[in-house]
């Protein structure tokens, strides 16, 4: 399933052909339709939430996957005056330190953490940028196999009462454990 602003409608168009053509059933959905049917028209990320709920607990054929082609803002009406860029909302939920935006939330409708399908974005902001996205997604058939896909750069920022040098090294230490498993 692909979510999408209509700005984005041909590029959106142009990825549900590809994963068709691959046995992937697509559908587009205008997320101005969800507002109307799930929210009465109000621009905001529980619409989409309810819709994906709907159609997991409801379709004959549930979606197993959802992408969300549009990017987001922490300010959906532009109080700001950095533009509105809001296509496609996100939820901020709190964390311990401030609020932060969570694509996960859409699919996690148990408030476990787990959610009930994949969901991903393009976070895109003209239409020549989502054409140049999905051109690249059709354009790839399998995944790299260059030794530079296999290698993973992590940057930690500088602890400031948080150990994030700690939490570097700890990922660190389990990605040279998954390709070691992965190896025998």
């Amino acid at each position: 399933m692909i979510i999408t602003n209509k700005t984005f409608t041909t590029s959106a168009a142009a990825l549900k052909a590809a994963r068709d053509a691959q046995g992937i059933s697509t559908a587009v959905v205008d997320v101005q339709n969800l507002y109307d049917e799930f929210s009465y028209g109000a621009h905001g990320p529980a619409a989409i939430r309810a819709f994906l709920q709907r159609a997991v607990t409801t379709w004959a054929t549930a979606p197993h996957y959802a992408i969300l082609l549009g990017d987001a803002s922490w300010d959906p009406r532009d109080y700001f005056g950095l533009g509105s860029v809001d296509y496609v909302p996100t939820k901020l939920i709190p964390t311990h330190y401030l609020q932060t935006a969570s694509d996960e939330w859409f699919a996690d409708f148990a408030n476990s953490g787990i959610p009930s399908l994949a969901i991903g974005r393009i976070p895109v902001r003209t239409a020549d940028e989502a054409s140049a996205v999905v051109n690249k997604l059709v354009r790839r058939t399998a995944p790299p196999a260059d030794s530079w896909a296999r290698i993973v750069e992590i940057v930690s920022d500088a602890d400031n009462g948080v150990s994030f040098n700690k939490a570097a090294d700890t990922t660190a230490a389990s990605r040279v454990h998954l390709a070691v498993e992965a190896e025998v």
